[in-house]
């Protein structure tokens, strides 16, 4: 069935993977680089990561974080060793509004306020997050829309804090997950808690998915011969309209890496 906002289709999906409704699943996926499947997760599984996440948080010491802070449209301020090695491991990056004027983490605020996301091993290091993210309806929907042999290479929980949590600015996860020969990004994004165009609910460009890679974020050198990250533009292509938003908790939202998604910040408190 489908919903709407405003005059854009958004079409949801109540089957389980795996059952004779995928095929047009993947239809709808391969024309609109876009699908939603409300009740993908369990009450129990949500509730796991949530209850997970916090303990993630208390062991964490902020302090520690220092220079984390990570933007889609520039990251001058972060540390790249930081970044990079969060590849292996378990990181907490944290909200421009978590750092004073100096860059340093403030220590007027609580700590589960100041993160933007935690990332970006948690789907092999921890068992919580591993057992959702290897499970065998997330292997059985990856199946459903055509892939062969894919690999799980990152994972992230991600905030959207009300009172300093900023936008995500419109961007193609390709740009950051680049594959040749051809670009096969797929990004699954679920919901753990009630998400709204208010609180920083998921948009994307339905067929933006049919649209060149504008940039490329290159782990390179610079002058000195230190390694730095750099996006690199390609090509501007389109714009936000045209997009649609979608939310609801323990719904799971699949796009692909060439897909224009992003986040506008959340206004409620």
């Amino acid at each position: 069935h489908s919903g709407t906002m405003g005059d854009k289709a958004i079409y949801h999906y109540n089957v389980p993977a795996g059952s004779a409704g995928q095929s047009q699943i993947a239809q709808d996926f391969n024309r609109d680089g876009v699908v939603v499947i409300p009740g993908f997760a369990s009450a129990e599984e949500v509730k796991g990561m949530k209850d997970r996440m916090q303990q993630l948080i208390e062991q964490w010491d902020p302090s520690l974080s220092k220079g984390s802070v990570f933007h889609t449209y520039g990251n001058k301020n972060i540390r790249e060793d930081y970044f990079l090695e969060s590849a292996s491991t378990v990181r907490f990056f944290l909200e421009p509004g978590a750092v004073d004027d100096t860059g340093e983490v403030r220590t007027d605020l609580p700590k589960g306020e100041m993160i933007n996301k935690v990332g970006h091993a948690l789907h092999f290091l921890d068992p919580v997050f591993s057992e959702y993210a290897q499970s065998d309806k997330i292997k059985q929907i990856v199946k459903d829309l055509g892939y062969v042999d894919p690999v799980l290479p990152q994972s992230m929980y991600i905030f959207k804090q009300g009172k300093i949590g900023a936008e995500v600015t419109a961007h193609q996860d390709s740009t950051y997950l680049y594959t040749t020969p051809h670009q096969t990004c797929l990004g699954m994004w679920l919901a753990l808690d009630d998400a709204d165009v208010h609180n920083g609910c998921l948009w994307a460009r339905k067929g933006s998915h049919m649209e060149p890679l504008r940039s490329l974020f290159k782990r390179t050198t610079d002058e000195n011969g230190k390694m730095v990250l750099r996006n690199c533009p390609i090509e501007d292509n389109g714009d936000e309209e045209g997009s649609v938003g979608h939310r609801a908790r323990e719904w799971v939202n699949i796009i692909p890496g060439g897909v224009v998604d992003y986040c506008e910040e959340s206004v409620k408190h």
